[in-house]
């Protein structure tokens, strides 16, 4: 059974572009536009993984964050963001997330930070 990667982004074309690289590599996918979507998805599908956009349109991706470490610590997260706010990101590094990747980003390197994520190195 593949494993289940939740992709949180609202650029609908990054999401999919990321979403058939993950596909490509044997990862199921799952695809939110927004923080308030993402909950749901993961009350619902339990994923392995959540690659998750810190600016959303509805819900931050800070306080996703710490609503999805409430309830479901376990669960890895890698942050994708173009943000420059270094204290906003030394604030999102603190919570225990897997990894930061500024974008733009390489799909590789986002690969790999994923099978390192979830085992799959």
């Amino acid at each position: 059974m593949s494993k289940k990667i939740l992709i949180i982004e609202d650029d609908n074309n990054l999401a999919k572009t990321v979403a058939r690289r993950l596909t490509e590599h044997g990862y199921g996918v799952l695809l939110a536009g927004d923080a308030n979507e993402g909950i749901k998805l993961v009350r619902d599908a339990v994923p392995d993984l959540i690659i998750l956009d810190l600016m959303l349109p509805v819900g931050g991706g800070l306080s996703f964050i710490e609503k999805l470490r409430m309830a479901y610590v376990a669960i890895p997260i890698i942050v994708c963001s173009g943000t420059k706010d270094d204290v906003y990101k030394q604030k999102v590094l603190a919570t225990g997330i897997e990894a930061f990747l500024e974008k733009p980003y390489d799909s590789k390197e986002l690969i790999n930070v994923v099978k390192n994520a979830i085992g799959d190195a």
